[in-house]
């Protein structure tokens, strides 16, 4: 495995867009000419087996079948010692991974958006100039910012895609943003109608032409852009603009003085694909195309009625064959947006649209609803196809508030990374939620980066009285009052809290004897001033696993004491902050007041080319080896990475002792 980009002989890169043909031979021949132009395929293969590549296969969702083809024939080849990295949107992924041969490990990583730290870094590189004074370099990045927290919290979590970012600050630009929506749609809607508007202005004090006939040659114009980038994605052809296609275009502009330079308004000039250097014209982004192929949609919905057998003709696909529709996910969620913008989508054309979404591998639904802007009859046609366990994440709260107005599931897996006191609509749809016969799973994730506050106020609403709600597993933080909550979960099966005080600690542990259906509670313990003489332990049937993040080595006696009075076993004990000497000294304590640990952890933050906070596992106590061997684990620990359809793990190599 290429645990380093130096190790590497050899870096492929392949974007999809540019790829026509099965045969990876004949692409390498024109991508390394002087390597292997004169090399038979035989030998070929051999080169490519001896060395350690990294192929890079950029844009999935822009692939051909030539090119999916050819993907297949780099996975079948590519050795041990070579890695394939794939980008794409996410809905895509299911069908990368069925792509595999059987055995091929598999690592997916999901880019969750810019941190603060990227944002700041984009902004200020998009919005200060560097030919200005200090003074008039912050002074436009500061406006933004003070703008951008105005915002609401949806549209601020939106705009953390960097491409949306870049597109808001580009209308911000033009005194434009006013009431724009986030999705991708708005945005395009209003760059595209402040580039309508410069045209309009140049071309008025240039020609003889009204506003109205100007306006109207242009939209001409953009309506057979809108037809290229819709016939583009039908053939699977992304970005650029063919010689034909552009010719189409100049043709149309032949109605347009001149000097109208629509290509470069509306697309972006390039070099870089020609094989002559000629200039070519491609989309900005392959949204782009995606959005001006969902307004060529509209036209024709506009102009006749589609049912879905229609539509699927007219996208080219067979909508009983899995994956054909696939490619026309994002053009269809803008063909609701832009419909919605428009005031002109009904019930009817809801429900086709809604339809050939669902036949989408991975279609995520509450997007449907979010593009809509919450449309009741989108809504409404939604809620017929929703699975029977649905998910809540930061970004589709009032969807999923929405949608529960005609339709209950049997489960609702609630995931929240941000802080649930900015989500507006949360404590609605738990309000909602509670009225329901429901199994809920609750993850309040932002507790455990933040230890400030806690999720009471959150949970109070489900374990009210009147709630019909049962609620199977918690993760967040609660008070000392927030405990008694616990009470009211009888049905709750696993538990997993921060601890801030003993008081929440002894309350817990008191819950956890008498809570019949509790199979595993998880304590993340981070007060520092342990006092070990508590008097109640844990329910002896349920698995404890226990996470001390603050504690160092002065703590390592009372904390061993402390652990005893609350159970005789645990699942697993989590350290961080302790030396290796403290360590052996917590593992000698353990093992002298008779505590068994199935795995004992340590919590360590890695920060090379793989980053994070991760559990190293030293094995059991008692130790399986020599306190020799496990303080020179401690201290220099060989940690492997291990890639596996689970994800990513991170493990200490034990010796063959301590595994015995």
């Amino acid at each position: 495995m290429i645990e380093d980009l130096d190790e590497c002989d050899l870096v492929l890169l392949i974007q999809c867009r540019d790829v026509f043909t099965r045969d990876l031979i004949h692409l390498l021949r024109h991508k390394l000419p002087g390597t292997i132009l004169s090399c038979g395929p035989v030998e070929v293969e051999n080169i490519l087996n001896s060395l350690r590549i990294l192929w890079i296969i950029d844009g999935y969702e822009e692939a051909s079948f030539d090119a999916k083809a050819l993907l297949m024939s780099i996975f079948n080849m590519a050795g041990p010692e070579q890695i394939v990295l794939i980008t794409s949107r996410p809905e895509y992924s299911l069908e990368i991974t069925s792509m595999l041969p059987p055995g091929k490990p598999v690592c997916e990583v999901t880019l969750c958006g810019l941190s603060s730290e990227g944002r700041s870094t984009l902004l200020r590189s998009l919005l200060i100039r560097d030919n200005s004074d200090v003074t008039e370099r912050n002074e436009e990045y500061y406006k933004f910012m003070k703008y951008l927290q105005q915002l609401t919290p949806e549209v601020q979590k939106e705009l953390s895609n960097p491409l949306k970012l870049i597109l808001s600050v580009q209308i911000w630009k033009e005194k434009s943003m006013n009431d724009v929506g986030a999705t991708l749609s708005h945005l395009y809607a209003a760059i595209q109608d402040v580039q309508l508007k410069n045209v309009i202005e140049k071309l008025e004090v240039k020609c003889s032409l009204t506003e109205e006939e100007i306006c109207e040659r242009v939209q001409n114009w953009l309506q057979i852009l809108y037809k290229v980038a819709f016939n583009m994605t039908i053939k699977n052809r992304f970005m650029i603009i063919d010689e034909s296609d552009e010719k189409l275009l100049k043709d149309k502009g032949m109605f347009l003085p001149s000097y109208t330079d629509c290509f470069s308004t509306f697309l972006t000039p390039t070099t870089d694909y020609s094989p002559m250097g000629l200039t070519q014209y491609m989309f900005v982004h392959n949204t782009q195309q995606n959005y001006f192929a969902a307004q060529h949609i509209c036209y024709l919905m506009s102009e006749e009625t589609f049912d879905e057998e229609k539509l699927a003709k007219l996208l080219n696909v067979d909508l009983s064959q899995i994956g054909q529709v696939d490619r026309f996910y994002e053009v269809l969620l803008h063909t609701i947006s832009i419909l919605i913008i428009q005031k002109n989508l009904n019930k009817d054309t809801a429900k086709v649209l809604t339809k050939v979404i669902n036949h989408c591998q991975n279609c995520n639904l509450p997007d449907v609803v979010i593009y809509s802007e919450y449309s009741d009859v989108v809504v409404r046609e939604v809620s017929s196809f929703m699975p029977d366990s649905w998910a809540v994440t930061d970004t589709n709260v009032k969807a999923i508030y929405q949608l529960l107005q005609y339709a209950t599931p049997s489960v609702i897996l609630l995931i929240l990374e941000e802080n649930p006191d900015t989500i507006v609509s949360l404590k609605p749809l738990l309000n909602r939620i509670a009225e329901r016969s429901v199994k809920i799973f609750i993850n309040f994730l932002y507790y455990f980066l933040q230890f400030e506050n806690s999720c009471d106020d959150y949970i109070k609403i489900l374990c009210e009285s009147s709630a019909k709600c049962v609620i199977y597993s918690l993760k967040g933080k609660l008070s000392a009052d927030g405990c008694f909550l616990l009470y009211k979960m009888p049905d709750i099966r696993k538990l997993d809290v921060i601890v801030q005080n003993q008081t929440t600690l002894e309350m817990i542990l008191v819950f956890s004897q008498s809570a019949e259906n509790l199979e595993e509670l998880a304590l993340h313990i981070t007060v520092r001033d342990f006092n070990p003489r508590i008097c109640v332990s844990a329910g002896g049937w349920v698995s404890l696993d226990v996470f001390l993040p603050f504690i160092d080595d002065a703590h390592v006696m009372p904390v061993t004491n402390l652990l005893r009075r609350m159970s005789s076993n645990y699942r697993t004990l989590a350290l961080s902050g302790v030396s290796a000497e403290g360590a052996r000294r917590f593992v000698q304590g353990l093992k002298a007041k008779g505590v068994r640990v199935e795995n004992l952890s340590r919590l360590v933050k890695i920060d090379g080319e793989i980053k994070g906070v991760f559990l190293l596992s030293y094995g059991r106590v008692p130790l399986r080896c020599t306190e020799m061997q496990f303080i020179d684990m401690w201290h220099d620990p060989e940690v492997n990475l291990v890639v596996s359809n689970s994800g990513l793990q991170v493990n200490v190599a034990i010796t063959p002792n301590a595994q015995n």
